[in-house]
């Protein structure tokens, strides 16, 4: 039996109006007058000229053929179009729009047999074997040549050809929609299907995305210059340069600060294309400017490798004054003992000695080291079940293979009210698995009040069993709704008296610290997590973290456990080594 969802037979029509209407709703003061009247235009049309309207909206190109429309869900096709050409969301193509729509755009409208039978009556009788010898490309790139007098066009435009308009105000409509100008209808599919679920959350007008008019324009402006750059290594540094100056001056009119960072980011990426093209002139001035990281770190390595040694102390003490974000602050302390080396080859002790204030203290890992052969279970389900084996082996516990998923599920379920709070600008539509700004430098600040409550409920716990009653609550509350820090396969009915075990055996302290450790740097410390889980008979714990034969540890997986030392939080490596 079949449990496939159906999607209804006009499921687009009515996400078309959903869109139109929420933007309406939301946004109306902000629209222009050609937008507006996009907007009631479409909501007056039939519902045949609404169909047909999305159907070619949505598809690739503004060109149609009428003699190639086939949608049996709009009962006159011919009714609709003329309703969409009187009101100007059609218009009939004709000589003086050739320019308009693009001329190679109109040719492939036609199949390479079509083109063959309406043109090769305008070639020598020698060269027709040859036009059919061409490839479909060569034969549309010699038609073009052709091109050059208006009745060579009358054999295309006779079968009928219908150019839509509107795209300019939808990209518009979308954009106020989505919040941004990657996403389209296949998110509505996708919850209409059921595939995906997402968490309630108000979409009103005292917290939509934009404001201003100018804020609209200015994300229009941006995807625009995207669209229209090349790719970086298309491009020379002189074009690279241009581009980076396009990107600043747009940045330099807008106060939206999502969309300053976005920009930066971009930029960034131009400095490093010039990097890799010697122009480390060009690269250093323009990282200097970028407030974001790498910039700061490109201007380090730019700096060390020229030897001004002196601006490189100031980049270092500026990171370490304040990083902006742990993998920046890593840098600095895994680069600064190469610069000190290099300064004490130099003599240079005065600024060796500021260099080595800025180092802070490693923290001692504890490391073990198991001989297993390698025998069916790790060859076939991977070295952490082979550890798992080897440790059960030992007695006194057991161990899972968790990865990030229990302590981010946990974090995740505990903040899913800070997560989901109703700020200005965090969501934009219901397809959201997280605020668009959860990874953006002031998203506690500008829920402070909330993470304020959550903190003070977490300290006034009086151990972890009341921390695994609020997230197991959580959890059988929101149960499969899309959360970026929730494995609900670890939630499963199956799991959960393990899940709500290991709550209570790890102790409230360092659930707190490790809560904390998140909250210092969500997109990078999100991952990096140790593998196992260890469950003491006794009540305690462990994280383990197992490498393989060769396997060493990642950035992320050192900065978990060099916190972990300091913290007191009982981790340890477990390196595997083969018997043979």
């Amino acid at each position: 039996m079949n449990n496939t969802p159906v999607l209804p037979t006009f499921y687009y029509q009515h996400n078309f109006l959903h869109l139109l209407q929420r933007v309406n709703n939301l946004y109306r003061d902000l629209l222009n007058d050609a937008e507006i009247q996009f907007v009631d235009d479409f909501l007056a049309l039939s519902q045949d000229a609404q169909c047909l309207y999305i159907r070619l909206l949505c598809r690739k190109g503004d060109v149609f053929r009428l003699d190639k429309l086939n949608y049996p869900e709009i009962h006159s096709l011919d009714l609709a179009c003329q309703e969409l050409l009187n009101a100007q969301f059609f218009c009939s193509v004709d000589l003086t729009d050739i320019s308009d729509f693009g001329e190679s755009n109109l040719i492939k409208l036609f199949s390479k047999k079509e083109l063959l039978d309406l043109y090769c009556g305008i070639a020598p009788e020698a060269q027709r074997g040859a036009l059919n010898a061409l490839s479909r490309e060569q034969l549309e790139r010699w038609l073009l040549t052709q091109a050059e007098s208006e009745s060579w066009w009358q054999p295309l435009l006779s079968v009928g050809v219908i150019g839509v308009f509107g795209e300019l105000e939808f990209t518009t409509l979308r954009l106020l929609y989505f919040g941004n100008l990657h996403q389209d209808f296949s998110d509505f599919v996708l919850r209409d299907l059921g595939i995906y679920r997402y968490e309630k959350y108000p979409l009103e007008l005292n917290s939509r995305g934009f404001n201003r008019r100018c804020q609209i324009d200015q994300y229009l402006e941006y995807d625009q210059l995207l669209t229209a750059m090349p790719e970086l290594k298309q491009q020379t540094a002189e074009q690279l340069l241009h581009w980076a100056e396009r990107f600043q001056q747009l940045a330099a009119t807008c106060d939206d600060a999502l969309l300053q960072r976005r920009i930066a980011r971009r930029c960034c990426e131009l400095a490093r294309q010039l990097e890799r093209l010697a122009e480390d002139d060009a690269a250093l001035a323009l990282y200097q400017q970028l407030p974001v990281h790498p910039a700061r770190e490109r201007c380090c390595r730019i700096l060390f490798q020229r030897k001004e040694v002196a601006a490189l102390l100031t980049e270092c003490q500026s990171i370490a004054a304040r990083p902006y974000h742990v993998v920046e602050y890593q840098f600095l302390q895994q680069f600064l003992p190469r610069v000190i080396r290099w300064l004490k080859q130099q003599q240079q002790f005065s600024l060796m000695a500021q260099c080595q204030a800025l180092l802070q203290p490693v923290a001692a890992l504890h490391e073990r080291t198991l001989t297993l052969a390698m025998d069916d279970v790790w060859r076939q389900q991977g070295v952490e079940a082979a550890a798992i084996s080897a440790l059960q082996a030992e007695g006194g516990g057991r161990a899972y293979h968790l990865e990030n998923a229990l302590i981010l599920s946990v974090f995740g379920l505990y903040f899913w009210p800070l997560l989901y709070a109703p700020v200005s600008g965090a969501f934009f539509h219901e397809f959201q698995a997280a605020p668009l700004d959860l990874y953006e430098p002031d998203f506690v600040c500008r829920r402070q009040s909330v993470y304020d409550q959550l903190l003070q409920q977490l300290q006034g716990f009086t151990g972890s069993h009341q921390l695994e009653l609020c997230v197991l609550g959580t959890a059988e509350e929101k149960h499969g709704i899309n959360n970026p820090f929730v494995f609900w396969g670890l939630l499963q009915p199956e799991n959960l008296a393990l899940v709500g075990q290991a709550i209570r055996q790890i102790p409230l302290a360092h659930w707190q610290a490790m809560f904390a450790y998140l909250w210092a740097d969500l997109k990078h410390h999100r991952n990096g997590l140790p593998d196992l889980l260890w469950l003491n008979d006794d009540g305690g714990y462990r994280l383990i973290e197992v490498k393989g034969p060769g396997d060493t540890l990642q950035k992320n997986q050192r900065g978990w456990l060099e916190y972990f030392s300091r913290q007191g939080i009982p981790a340890s490596v477990l390196y595997i080594r083969t018997a043979e």
